[in-house]
């Protein structure tokens, strides 16, 4: 039961003195993938091998700010960085429909042409610190890019309740849902059974958090066992994704 929730998070590491405990977290539960800092990608590797883990390791591109436009964002990939098994690549803000159109295109190309054809390019939006037209405009240019593996909301994993919680995450996937139909990975304040299971129902797909956040989810499934039953039995309206239904 408790994989119905876990197997749809994905841990961000960002400092190496979280990493043995993430991983280990990651495999025990069953984790899809970690996104793992570019200098952590080597220590990350060697992890995965000792705890025989069978997540993806994803490597962010571009963060926090995504400034840097088109091929330049994967300027001094190194070696161990191209072992990834995919990229969480942060878009170009204030650009139009075309630009973004020919920056994610060129990098998806260059990614599955160059480094392997079986890693995962997913797109980050930026979906907190940027105009709702930028957001837009870059969800409806995903239509046009060859199978996106995802699209990530934002990079940032806590911050104002009033700016992520169910209802805005639920407001904002019925936004994205109408201009893509890519699958949804969301970050912010991603802290409990309840908040997973409104946002599967709305349509998300997978959720991005912190090791403290994540601990916090399993320690709430290991609780209360009852309501995640109850909450597991109800009809989704997300395809592929838990049986839930949003908090009332």
């Amino acid at each position: 039961m408790i994989n119905a929730i876990t197997t749809k998070i994905e841990l961000d590491i960002m400092q190496a003195v979280e990493m043995d405990q993430a991983m280990q977290l990651a495999v025990i539960h069953h984790m899809p993938a970690v996104v793992v800092h570019q200098q952590l990608v080597v220590a990350a590797y060697a992890l995965r091998i000792r705890r025989q883990g069978r997540f993806k390791i994803i490597v962010p591109i571009d963060w926090p700010r995504g400034d840097v436009y088109g091929m330049l964002k994967l300027r001094g990939m190194t070696a161990d960085m191209m072992q990834a098994d995919g990229y969480e690549i942060l878009l170009t803000a204030g650009r139009t429909e075309a630009e973004i159109y020919n920056e994610a295109k060129v990098l998806t190309d260059f990614i599955r042409n160059q480094i392997s054809p079986n890693a995962e390019v997913r797109f980050v939006l930026g979906c907190f610190t940027r105009s709702e037209d930028d957001i837009v405009r870059m969800a409806r240019t995903m239509k046009s890019i060859p199978s996106p593996a995802l699209l990530r909301t934002d990079h940032h994993l806590k911050m104002q309740v009033t700016k992520a919680n169910v209802r805005t995450h639920t407001a904002l996937l019925e936004k994205l849902r109408t201009e893509t139909g890519a699958p949804i990975k969301l970050s912010g304040n991603i802290d409990s059974i309840r908040t997973i299971a409104g946002c599967v129902a709305a349509g998300a797909s997978r959720f991005a958090v912190n090791l403290s956040q994540a601990q916090t989810i399993v320690r709430d499934i290991q609780r209360q066992p009852d309501e995640l039953r109850q909450l597991l039995a109800q009809p989704a309206t997300a395809p592929g994704g838990i049986e839930a239904a949003p908090p009332p």
